[in-house]
Order: C-alpha cells, then structure tokens, then sequence
C-alpha cells in the first residue's frame, strides 16, 4: 500500500510540474502564429477604419499562413473563406504600434490561428502542409570581394542586407549576430569562411542557438560587363541543402538595397525545401510506443514541453512511469522519419530500433554516459540446500 502511494505521489508530482511547463510552451510562437502584420485603413472615423484595418490583417494573415504552410503550387488551391469562417479560424490576435487620426489607422498585426480548426480545413480540401517549423538558426552572411573579406564590419552590405530583409514567417526563424567586439572572438573571418564547426558553435551558444548558416557572398568583377557577378553558397551547422545561386549586381557594387532580392531567393529555397521534407497528409499517421529515459523528474516535465512543441504529436498515451523512464505511446500525423525530424526540431532524439524506440532529449543523447542504468534485479538468497529462498 506504501509502495502504491508513493508512485500515486510521484506521478502526481510530475503531472503537476509538466503542466506549468505545458501553459508555459503554450505561449510560444508556432507555424499557426503570423506576426508583423502592417494594417493601414482610412475610412469615415476613426473606429471604423479601426474596425476595417482588424479585418483586413485578419485576411493577410490567413494568405500568408496558406503560403507558409502550402507548397507553392497548391496555394491556388487555398480555401476561401468568408468572415465567419475566418473568425472561427483564429485563436487569438495582438495588436501592437497603433497609430490613429480622425479617420485614419494603422497598426501592427499579430494573429495566431487554432491549429485543430486549420488542419480540419486543409484536410477537407484534401490538401498536403507542413506542420514543423525549423530550429531557430543563426545566420552568418559573409562576403569576400576583390581579395576582401567581410564579416563583422559595420559597411558588410551582406549583412545589412539580411539585417533590413523581413525575415517574419518564415519556416526556419533566423536570427543574426550582434557583429560586436564578442562576436569578433568567438569567430574570425577565416574561421567562418573555411565553415569551422568549433568557431561556429562557440558563436551560436552566444545567442542560445545549436545551429548556424554560413551564407557566402562571393564576388568579382564582371569582366564582360561593367558590373559585379558572383555566387551564394550555404555553409554552417543548420543541414541545409547545397544551395547554390548566381549574382549579377550593377556597377555601384554590393549595396543592402540591391542585394535584397538575393536574401530573398536564399529564404525562400530554404522554406520552399524545408516545407517538401515536412509535408503531411492528415490521412497518413500512426502510433509509435517508445521509452524515455530520465535523470530526474525535471526531464519528464521538459520531455513533455517538447512534446506540446511538435504539432505532428496530436496526443500521447503514458503506459509507465517510474523515476528513471517513461513509457508512452505517441499518437502522430505524417510518416515516421517526418516525426523524427519534427522531434529534433523539439531537441528530442527518436531512434527507431526493433527492440525498442527509444526517445531522449537531446542532451541525453550528447552524453550517453547521462543516461540512468536500470538497477539489477534483487538476488534471491540461496537456501542450504542450494534453492532459492524466499526474499527478504
């Protein structure tokens, strides 16, 4: 009776810190969140061009969630909805930077859609999305031109280029380096040309990150014309494709400004691929019974956070529980290598074994050594004539 109440405790315990850890991760941005929505409407008064602006970011925001989640080729096919439908589409909205006149609003949108709703209405246009957004990453624009090379420079027209681009919605979050005396440091010129993995990873666990883009910017003269030409090419940690695209610029040379449609064509390749390796169809899925090891009862609460992270899980089933590991079945959408790769955007390591599935969070995995031993069976003592005795 001891016994049971102890594991009734414990399981108590760890569903209670999990869901602090659940409401916690609810608020976190997902690929049904659209942010930076800019809304300018005038009208009569001011509270109807309020009232006009809200609808109209709505309705953007639902086009640019149909081109996120859609293949390109499909996004003609998007369902059209009225205003009712809309409005059952979306979870909530957050308006921030209001600016008013008499008739006259503007404002910045952000809206995040009710992911249950949206799957059942691309499901029923039996339409293929994607799900999983990417780790974030941390880009590294670096160019090298006429011998030159530029990274941390205050006048690398590459990085400004990134640095002015709307990099919002997209399916792989991107964030860039500071370019200050820190950053100088951690990674030289040299160190991220030549794709440096130690240099690299110095530089992202700055920023909080696990994975860089190294964007290269090569360029020469164009000795057949008067301008510049050149090529981008992807290097880093994030795994990526071998992209590779040309640059003609004119003969001013690299500025932010003629350098942004090449940002670009970079981020779109990279949603365009990302969103191929990810797509679903909601009739595909299954169930997967896997075991989780546990250090403390704090990993089972962040295995759970992960979990709430990755939208192809729709619900899990917990078979056991115990101090050292947990026994759960995942109910998924989607193939089982699609799963794993949404898992590791989680930082949660499927490996998928005939014996056993085995999921660790990721740091786990970078330390074997991390993950507890089950304890041995007890012995039973031997009685005198060489039998085994009752256990003590």
């Amino acid at each position: 009776m001891r016994r049971a109440s102890l594991i009734a405790c414990i399981v108590a315990f760890f569903m209670l810190i999990s869901g602090a850890a659940l409401a916690a991760e609810a608020q976190r941005p997902s690929v049904f969140a659209i942010s930076n929505v800019e809304i300018d409407v005038t009208a009569a008064d001011a509270a109807s061009a309020r009232t006009l602006a809200i609808a109209e970011g709505q309705r953007k925001a639902y086009e640019i969630l149909m081109r996120r989640l859609l293949r390109p080729e499909d996004v003609s096919r998007a369902p059209v909805v009225d205003p009712a439908t809309l409005n059952g589409l979306i979870d909530g909205i957050e308006v921030n930077n209001e600016r008013a006149s008499a008739v006259r609003y503007l404002a910045t949108l952000s809206v995040r859609f009710d992911a249950s709703t949206v799957r059942g209405l691309l499901k029923a246009n039996g339409l293929a999305f994607t799900q999983t957004m990417a780790s974030p990453v941390l880009v590294v624009p670096v160019m090298t031109m006429a011998g030159a090379e530029y990274l941390w420079q205050p006048d690398n027209p590459w990085r400004q280029a990134w640095a002015e681009h709307d990099l919002a919605n997209r399916l792989a979050p991107y964030r860039l380096p500071d370019a200050d005396a820190t950053d100088r440091l951690l990674a030289s010129p040299r160190e991220v040309i030549d794709d440096d993995n130690t240099a690299l990873n110095r530089l992202a666990a700055r920023y909080d990150l696990e994975r860089t883009l190294v964007v290269r910017l090569t360029l020469e003269p164009d000795l057949a014309g008067e301008g510049y030409k050149g090529e981008i090419t992807l290097a880093g940690t994030a795994g990526f494709p071998d992209l590779r695209q040309s640059v003609t610029l004119p003969s001013e040379g690299p500025t932010a400004e003629n350098l942004g449609p090449a940002v670009e064509r970079v981020v779109r390749e990279i949603d365009d691929w990302w969103r191929g390796e990810t797509l679903v169809r909601m009739d595909q899925g299954g169930e997967l019974a896997v075991t989780a090891p546990l250090r403390s009862i704090a990993d089972w609460a962040e295995v759970r956070r992960r979990l709430a992270r990755v939208n192809l899980v729709e619900d899990m089933t917990i078979d056991r529980l115990t101090a050292r590991e947990a026994a759960i079945v995942l109910h998924y959408v989607g193939e089982a290598e699609q799963l794993r790769l949404a898992l590791r955007q989680a930082s949660l390591v499927l490996d998928l074994n005939p014996i056993q599935n085995v999921l660790m969070l990721e740091e786990i995995h970078r330390t074997p050594t991390a993950v507890p031993v089950a304890p041995a069976a007890l012995s039973q003592p031997e009685t005198p004539d060489g039998g085994a005795g009752e256990p003590r």
